[in-house]
């Protein structure tokens, strides 16, 4: 495993965000070969956040859509790759709730 310090996380933050971002428009256009571009076997480095974009099925009206997602990555000939992908909905938070009754 590899630990990263304070710079290492803000240069692999500023690096694999951008290609990420770029990997998944690209997914979404219908082209999947970038986004298995961004994916290794090695060097785990763990990321969670929430992805917000508009979403369609079956040709039915964008909506907003959360996803609560986590990325292992991994470097691969000195390039972060990723290793795990899963995202999945954080449904609602009960604390929301109690506040919107008071």
């Amino acid at each position: 495993m590899t630990i990263l310090d304070g710079s290492a996380v803000d240069e692999f933050r500023s690096t694999i965000l951008a290609r990420h971002i770029e990997a998944e428009e690209a997914f979404v256009s219908g082209d999947p070969r970038p986004r298995m571009e961004l994916w290794s076997k090695r060097d785990p480095v763990t990321l969670l956040w929430f992805e917000r974009f508009d979403g369609s099925i079956a040709g039915r009206a964008a909506v907003p859509v959360t996803v609560r997602a986590t990325h292992v990555y991994g470097r691969e000939d000195g390039e972060w790759k990723v290793v795990h992908r899963h995202a999945d909905n954080p449904g609602t938070d009960a604390r929301s709730k109690e506040d919107e009754d008071e």
